[in-house]
């Protein structure tokens, strides 16, 4: 309840910022993070789910990943295209994950990279989360809707992710990403999906495990 209430105060000081006659009541304030609250309960058990195959997933294709005995130089560069096609799709959950840590690692690193970032969370989660997507909002005497909260809201999404650098690091994680997956790709001998067939059998026979 605490956390609640200051996060609740921290945007309304952002939202008064921004305009002078923002009135934010208690009671809808409450309401609207109480269904917010429950609308994520809700989906927790998907979650938890969804994480629980992807993890059985992860574990089993690393596997095959990180074996030294599948890894080998291509003979030619038909060879490498062929590979990269084939263990991009077999390897993408894997791949994804680099480029989630790099990613997670540039923004922590970087404090304009995290106050941008909450920057722009915060007035998307103030504009169609906590005042609700049809809700009109008074901005400067201007009474704006959905569409045109989308009008100034992209824009600002966009000078914020200038402002801070935003795009340089994505370029940056992307070719740290790349550094990883494009050299794996290409000495891992690509093998068919089929391949991978007994060891999620295995998966599934032990208990608790699930179908991935």
């Amino acid at each position: 309840a605490d956390g609640g209430a200051r996060f609740r105060d921290w945007l309304w000081r952002v939202a008064r910022t921004m305009d002078s006659s923002v009135e934010f009541p208690a009671a809808v304030e409450t309401g609207t993070l109480r269904a917010i609250a429950a609308r994520m309960r809700a989906y927790l058990p998907h979650i938890q789910t969804v994480l629980s195959t992807q993890k059985g997933a992860v574990l089993l294709l690393s596997r095959s990943a990180f074996d030294p005995r599948q890894f080998s130089k291509p003979a030619d560069r038909a060879e490498i295209v062929r590979r990269l096609t084939a263990n991009a799709s077999q390897f993408k959950i894997l791949y994804l994950l680099v480029f989630v840590a790099c990613l997670v690692h540039t923004i922590l690193s970087s404090p304009w990279l995290l106050v941008g970032l909450l920057v722009v969370l915060a007035a998307w989660a103030y504009a169609f989360a906590l005042r609700g997507s049809d809700a009109p909002l008074d901005a400067c005497g201007i009474q704006l809707r959905r569409r045109e909260k989308l009008v100034v809201l992209v824009p600002f999404t966009v000078l914020v992710v200038t402002v801070t650098g935003m795009v340089n690091s994505l370029l940056y994680v992307l070719c740290c990403t790349s550094l990883v997956s494009v050299p794996h790709a290409s000495f891992h001998e690509s093998q068919p999906i089929d391949a991978l067939d007994p060891l999620l059998e295995g998966f599934q026979a032990m208990p608790g495990g699930e179908a991935v």
